[in-house]
């Protein structure tokens, strides 16, 4: 049996520093593996990645409140809810299912790394994963999310042919609205997205991040992924109805390709 549960925390303060987490646990046929991860973009655009497979206890989400702490790597957090949560199964066969819980699509967000810390919008979500990876549907992959005081846009966006793709702005699912090289275009209510200049995050094989949950069984995780690229940003960004300006955020994002 195969199943990966994978959390998902993030922050974005307002002078651009940010943070990304991950709390996973695998299982695999007699195999059990735990990682605690997070990834640092301090003041002057430096990255600094630490990880830990001895991450402890799992994020504790009760409550519109999510909170983690992991000693081993100097990570501590807390996310309050600002919106409703999100869930949608992405995919469910005879061999297994993709459950997607966006738990928190918009928080304000207090976490620590080191002896530095970052207030500002955050995001958080948790991923279960049943089906083994060679049966993965997709050979690209698009994600993000756009926050501010205002509204929160999040996307994930398949292709394998052709192209499956979730859109939520503000908790409503966007039908009608698609990525584009400059955003995300044909949002309900004649709004538009735009990212800004972005900043690089990670910009490497895919295979690199995942060796850092499993470095023995990464090629096998990894199944069609082992050939992609993992492409993560950060970006000033903004919704925006025809020409008129709506509000300014952060997004993060990233692609698969």
């Amino acid at each position: 049996m195969f199943e990966l549960v994978k959390w998902y925390m993030d922050v974005v303060a307002e002078d651009g520093r940010a943070v990304f987490a991950y709390s996973a646990k695998l299982r695999w046929g007699a195999a059990r593996v735990s990682v605690g991860s997070y990834c640092h973009r301090n003041i002057a655009g430096v990255l600094r990645e630490e990880s830990t497979f001895r991450p402890g206890r799992e994020p504790a989400f009760e409550g519109g409140r999510l909170a983690w702490s992991c000693p081993r790597i100097a990570l501590s957090g807390e996310w309050h809810a600002g919106a409703a949560p999100i869930e949608r199964t992405l995919l469910s066969n005879e061999r297994g299912t993709i459950d997607w819980h966006c738990l928190l699509p918009r928080a304000r967000a207090d976490v620590r790394v080191g002896d530095e810390s970052l207030t500002g919008f955050g995001y958080a979500e948790r991923l279960r994963i049943t089906l083994p990876p060679a049966e993965l549907p997709f050979r690209r992959l698009s994600w993000g999310r756009h926050l501010s005081s205002e509204h929160a846009l999040v996307w994930i966006d398949w292709h394998n042919g052709p192209a499956t793709r979730w859109i939520f702005l503000d908790g409503a699912e966007q039908p009608h609205a698609h990525l584009t090289p400059l955003g995300i275009d044909s949002l309900t209510d004649n709004r538009s997205f735009r990212f800004g200049s972005p900043a690089e995050l990670i910009h490497r094989p895919a295979v690199t991040s995942i060796a850092r949950l499993a470095p023995r069984l990464a090629h096998r995780i990894a199944g069609p992924l082992a050939t992609l690229r993992e492409h993560k940003q950060v970006a000033r960004s903004q919704l925006l109805r025809g020409d008129r300006i709506l509000d300014h955020g952060w997004s993060l994002y990233e692609e698969l390709a």
